[in-house]
């Protein structure tokens, strides 16, 4: 789509979400604001369950669907629906990635607290999850088309209830359709957008969720490209994570910009801690990384230094030339980095230089960097 088509739909969309009261009062609280709405919906419409989760005609919708019980952030769960002996379990990600770890807690969690329990889980998120999981994923597309149906279907007496789901309706349609111009398009740069055009996503709130699905997205292409070592995508570090040279994986959001992360272990420094190596790409940055996992004593920091210099010197295979205001830079005291400036920002620009640095990870020789005394 150009560059001109795209930005009329989103200034259109971005118009017809300003008049809608619901949109306003989402852009503070956005995953508790849905959450809550869902949570009402189906405790004054108890039969919109049915639609949401397609049980007409099934043994649940026939025994379970008068009285069921509605419960929010219980055990950590966004939302939790008791019917009888059937228990629906649902983790909602309006504005943030699914992340295989917690879903693996959560699913382990649950099962303990509803052995007598029938359970189901459900996942409901804009962004797809890039990796296998139990859960039952449910894409917000489609749940509003469940939603949709059961409004058209169902003779909702209260005017007020009705006009307020048909808002929530036509609200996240404008929305997605937002999203929808920047989905499975390689030929644009978040960075290189026009002033307007940034002002306007950021505008309703879903600048970071588009250079999430962006990022989400060359994830799932790396982990098909990259082979020879387990991938990891999870959001709780460990040692045992970085266990066989496992190549870690995350997206997430800092400082206003979305953040790609790739990790990959390289060795164990006696009396300091575990060396990753890594890249970063963080707006218009791709960052080559040295960090001390779990550092363990206070001179890691300077050890860490000297490797960092050593191994991102431009002359060196995973090096890369230093900026103009710092030879080396650092977030804390065990991340050092140098970056090289992203001149062409598209997805598979991205990718083809993240898989190039990979391999250069996985072949560096380290002995002579090692070196503690």
């Amino acid at each position: 789509m150009q560059t001109e088509d795209r930005f009329f739909v989103i200034q259109n969309s971005l118009e017809k979400l300003k008049e809608s009261p619901l949109f306003m009062m989402s852009l503070n609280e956005k995953e508790l604001f849905h959450s809550n709405f869902l949570a009402w919906l189906f405790s004054k419409y108890p039969e919109s369950i049915s639609y949401v989760f397609e049980l007409q005609n099934t043994e649940i919708c026939k025994s379970s669907m008068g009285d069921p019980r509605i419960k929010r952030e219980s055990y950590n769960i966004d939302l939790l629906i008791e019917m009888g002996s059937y228990c629906f379990i649902i983790e909602n990600k309006i504005k943030s990635s699914p992340i295989k770890g917690q879903l693996d807690r959560y699913w382990e969690k649950m099962n303990n607290k509803y052995p007598n329990h029938e359970c189901y889980y459900f996942l409901f998120s804009i962004i797809p999850p890039n990796f296998t999981h139990k859960w039952k994923w449910i894409g917000y597309s489609e749940l509003i088309k469940r939603i949709s149906r059961f409004v058209n279907d169902i003779n909702i007496s209260e005017t007020y209830s009705q006009l307020i789901i048909l808002d929530y309706v036509d609200m996240m349609n404008n929305m997605l359709c937002i999203i929808q111009q920047y989905d499975k398009h390689d030929d644009y740069s978040l960075f290189r957008l026009s002033k307007e055009e940034t002002n306007f996503l950021k505008e309703c709130r879903i600048y970071d969720l588009i250079s999430k699905c962006r990022f989400e997205r060359i994830i799932y292409r790396l982990k098909k490209r990259i082979s020879g070592k387990s991938i990891i995508y999870t959001d709780k570090l460990t040692t045992g994570n970085y266990s066989d040279h496992n190549t870690w994986l995350k997206v997430g959001f800092s400082n206003g910009e979305a953040i790609l992360d790739v990790k990959i272990p390289k060795a164990f420094i006696e009396k300091h801690g575990l060396l990753v190596i890594g890249i970063q790409v963080q707006g218009n940055q791709l960052r080559h990384v040295l960090e001390v996992f779990e550092p363990k004593n206070e001179s890691s920091e300077a050890i860490l230094r000297r490797i960092a210099e050593d191994i991102l010197d431009e002359n060196q295979p995973f090096g890369a030339k230093p900026s103009k205001r710092k030879d080396l830079n650092r977030f804390g005291n065990h991340f050092f980095y140098r970056y090289e400036t992203i001149d062409d920002g598209t997805e598979a620009n991205i990718l083809k230089r993240i898989i190039e640095l990979i391999g250069i990870i996985r072949n560096l020789e380290l002995e002579q960097y090692l070196q503690t005394d």
